[in-house]
């Protein structure tokens, strides 16, 4: 998986030689949180709609310093809200506006991003369908707390420059996306930091890329009676490393619950010498939600990670909280629609 406890010696392999696991935040809720990785998904709900997740990553996990100061498992914060618009005299809506702002820690290392999107969309008459292109601009933050290095050998000059005081570096940052939706089925393609910043914290020895990710998701919607099942999946890769989240969520009682379970595997291109390619199966996700307020507007989600690779330098469990709202204004005539908790489906 991404998420690498930083120790100086993995620590510095990653500064000196930018071979790093994926740097993007991975969330368990993804079928719920479309727009932080396409896009091109923004405003295509036709609500204005603002979503708060937060996520404990081997929830207790320490290092073994105490001088680390807690800062061992990781934790993510994300708050996006979008809103759908009328452009170009135009009578429907046909376009999207939204942010995102993540607040990634990972150890000694702090990734903050800020996105502001904006997404065109087109009507096809011929399917019903609705294509989002979407582009996102913003900044990345990264930032590095000294205090908490330690160094592989005595001497060791990168990691002295950095521990004098917390360094940090602020660069530009782009993606790219296409989202197309139906009643039926959804998907999309985006690629994320689509001008690959370079973080040096000016020390001429760190070399950190912000590498170029690509996300392809898709999901079916199948309507039994009173129950609607929809199976999803996203693949995300840096091009060396790829994960693959797929899985089901069934809603119920008017869209009013869910609850789902999906796996999470990687797939990770080695050298020949480090073990070739390898498949792991890094995790068994179960989640469960609720919607509140009469037309669904406020919905609750809980994801429960149960570690199944690499445990023995992980903790057993992480654990995700998402809090969705409906915010109650829209370009669109009359109110909001109620939708499934994947926001699919028009009553």
């Amino acid at each position: 998986m991404r998420r690498i406890i930083c120790t100086v010696p993995l620590f510095m392999f990653f500064c000196v030689s930018s071979l790093f696991a994926q740097q993007d935040a991975h969330f368990s809720h993804f079928m719920f949180n479309n727009m932080y990785t396409n896009a091109g998904y923004t405003g295509i709900e036709g609500v204005s709609r603002a979503t708060l997740i937060h996520r404990s990553q081997w929830l207790g996990y320490q290092t073994t310093n105490s001088n680390d100061q807690g800062k061992g498992a990781p934790t993510t914060q994300l708050l996006s809200a979008e809103h759908p618009l009328k452009l170009f005299s135009s009578t429907v809506i046909n376009s999207g506006a939204g942010f995102t702002f993540t607040n990634d820690g990972l150890g000694p290392v702090r990734n903050i991003s800020f996105m502001g999107n904006f997404s065109y969309h087109m009507k096809l008459a011929q399917t019903g369908g609705t294509f989002g292109f979407g582009v996102k601009l913003g900044v990345y933050s990264q930032k590095i707390d000294g205090s908490i290095l330690r160094e592989a050998e005595d001497g060791d000059n990168v990691v002295d420059g950095l521990r004098s005081s917390s360094k940090g570096q602020t660069k530009p940052d782009m993606g790219l996306g296409v989202w197309y939706n139906t009643k039926r089925y959804y998907g999309g393609v985006s690629l994320n930091h689509v001008n690959k910043s370079t973080f040096d914290f000016k020390q001429d020895v760190i070399n950190s890329d912000l590498s170029r990710h690509m996300y392809v998701t898709g999901g079916y919607n199948i309507f039994l009676n009173s129950i609607l099942i929809t199976p999803s999946a996203i693949i995300q890769t840096d091009f060396a490393e790829t994960n693959f989240n797929y899985g089901a969520v069934a809603s119920m009682n008017k869209y009013k619950y869910w609850v789902g379970i999906t796996l999470r595997q990687s797939f990770v291109n080695n050298e020949i010498e480090k073990g070739g390619k390898q498949l792991n199966n890094d995790d068994v996700v179960i989640l469960a939600g609720i919607s509140l307020l009469p037309k669904n507007e406020l919905r609750i989600g809980y994801a429960f990670d149960i570690v199944t690779s690499g445990a023995a330098a992980k903790n057993a469990t992480s654990h995700e909280i998402m809090v969705s709202y409906v915010l109650p204004f829209s370009d669109g005539p009359g109110q909001p629609p109620l939708r499934s908790p994947r926001y699919r489906h028009e009553n």
